[in-house]
């Protein structure tokens, strides 16, 4: 599901919708409903230019352009992407790597400087000075925490609402998340996580995300504007998917791309 460890890796937001998924009925658990949004939400092989503004508090822009590579392979998920906007931040390379049934799998290279895995507290800095932690960018499974379904309660994206499941889940110890709590609501109609708010272990509420805009190819979900907000700094960043392209033939994205030693050659 779209969370952090629980939640969605921002970068792999390319979503297919399978058009044949029922409505569960209420009387189904948080966990099948959590399994059905994942099926429905199976990254496929993708490239996509991703635009990430972060906005300080005094509402001030700032622009960060990526180029995000995703490929699936061996029954898990691989992403890699490149800044290439501004100038003087361009060539930094991100790495996430999730193995079937195994951790996943994070690495990052700056101009100039080596390879380095970010794990363990470096988890909770900030991706690349936006509101997003390298956690929050981290590729989950359903079993990394106990869900339970809240009920049906609508939630409200850009004046509209719409009619959703709400569930609580709560990040098994073994994970030492940063968050205590995460409440998710997923759209009755097309499993699609809308809003998400992300709690601290002092159950004070952190961060706020919500899918903005959405658009449909055949049978696939593109998220093309989520926005995360700090709710304590009062900041916030837009990701936008600028330009994209799904269903890429496995030969146009190299196992290569997706290892450590690839950042390392390609600075």
């Amino acid at each position: 599901m779209t969370q952090p460890r629980i939640l969605i890796a921002v970068l792999s937001l390319v979503l297919p919708l399978a058009a044949s998924f029922r409505a569960p009925a209420s009387a189904e658990t948080a966990s099948e409903i959590i399994a059905r949004a994942e099926d429905s939400r199976r990254v496929e092989n993708s490239t996509q230019t991703i635009s990430m503004t972060l906005y300080d508090r005094a509402g001030t822009p700032r622009t960060q352009v990526l180029e995000s590579r995703i490929k699936q392979a061996d029954g898990g998920v691989r992403s890699y992407a490149r800044l290439i906007a501004p100038a003087d931040k361009a060539g930094v390379q991100f790495l996430t790597v999730q193995t079937e049934g195994g951790p996943t799998e994070q690495y990052v290279s700056f101009p100039g400087a080596g390879v380095s895995r970010i794990s363990g507290g470096s988890k909770r800095g900030s991706f690349l000075g936006s509101d997003f932690s390298y956690e929050d960018m981290e590729l989950g499974r359903e079993e990394d925490a106990t869900h339970t379904l809240v009920g049906e309660e609508p939630v409200t994206v850009g004046g509209q609402s719409i009619p959703s499941w709400k569930i609580e889940s709560i990040p098994k110890p073994e994970l030492r998340s940063q968050y205590g709590r995460v409440v998710t609501w997923i759209s009755r109609d097309g499993f699609v996580p809308r809003q998400i708010s992300l709690f601290d272990t002092r159950g004070n509420e952190v961060k706020r995300m919500t899918v903005l805009k959405l658009a449909r190819e055949g049978g696939v979900v593109l998220p093309l504007e989520t926005e995360m907000r700090h709710l304590q700094k009062g900041t916030r960043t837009v990701i936008k998917i600028d330009r994209y392209r799904v269903n890429v033939p496995a030969s146009e994205l190299p196992d290569a791309m997706f290892t450590p030693e690839w950042l390392e050659s390609h600075k």
